[in-house]
């Protein structure tokens, strides 16, 4: 029994130190399994990292070249815009310089304007004091005319009035105006030597029908009845040019003006007739 006891006893302690190396088999392999799991996470993450460096160093190396270029770019970008503006500078001092030029010109040429305005309103004003001298000629030449026969004064006064008008309205100028009036004064130098007869209506309230007029140059007109039944003599004008007539106290010298007219016109022989050549009314011969 005892013998049976201690064998027992040593299968028992062999199958636990079995059972213990049994656990420490299976400890020590799970263990190397770990490690080995262990072992094969830590180069995953080696491998991930170094592939992660390796990108990281591929990315700068590009972001330098990147900044390289760039900076070369912005460099002869700056280069670039130096010349611009020192170009634009210089088309602002151009254009600077033109500006003062063409502000002098137009100075000068301002003044020269303002000078020709001064020149032309010089002579504006002498046009108009040569004007207002002509149309004073032409006063005096109206006033000459008043003293004219009738037959006469009445085409040269209707001239001078219309030039006057025309002056004073701007509508022609001096030397057409000084055209005019040579001409006008030519008219009165001629009827101061002229002999001028007509046949017309009567201006004379007391003689009706028509009339024969005669004018010898400025010293006699005389206004006759047709039939010679009655005749006027010119004596003067009023101040205003009204002519005044004053009937004639020969009674035969009616038919003497209308027999004067007769021969003037080529319709009677010449003789020698009686007119009075001064206007009080006295008879002279011619």
């Amino acid at each position: 029994m005892k013998t049976f006891f201690v064998l027992f006893e040593g299968i028992r302690m062999r199958f636990t130190m079995l059972f213990s190396v049994l656990i420490f088999f299976f400890i020590g392999v799970s263990a190397a399994g770990e490690a080995s799991d262990q072992t094969i996470d830590v180069d995953n993450e080696i491998h991930r990292l170094q592939k992660e460096v390796r990108q990281i160093q591929t990315q700068r190396q590009n972001n330098t070249h990147e900044m390289e270029t760039e900076k070369a770019d912005f460099t002869a970008y700056r280069a670039h815009t130096a010349k611009r503006l020192a170009a634009a500078r210089m088309d602002v001092d151009s254009l600077k310089r033109e500006t003062e030029r063409i502000q002098r010109r137009s100075d000068s040429l301002a003044a020269l304007i303002q000078s020709a305005q001064y020149g032309k309103h010089e002579i504006e004003l002498s046009r108009e004091a040569l004007r207002n001298r002509v149309l004073k000629s032409c006063d005096v030449l109206d006033a000459q005319a008043c003293l004219l026969a009738p037959q006469t004064q009445g085409q040269i006064r209707s001239s001078l009035s219309l030039v006057k008008n025309d002056l004073a309205s701007k509508t022609i100028e001096c030397p057409e105006a000084f055209s005019r009036l040579a001409q006008i004064i030519s008219l009165m130098r001629d009827a101061t030597g002229s002999i001028q007869t007509s046949s017309e209506n009567s201006p004379i309230a007391d003689i009706r029908g028509t009339v024969s007029r005669l004018r010898v140059g400025c010293v006699m007109e005389a206004i006759a009845g047709s039939k010679g039944e009655a005749c006027y003599l010119w004596v003067g004008n009023n101040s205003d040019g009204t002519p005044l007539w004053k009937p004639s106290d020969d009674k035969s010298m009616g038919a003497e003006i209308v027999h004067a007219v007769a021969v003037r016109e080529g319709k009677a022989l010449p003789v020698l007739v009686n007119l009075p050549l001064c206007a009080t009314g006295k008879a002279g011969k011619k």
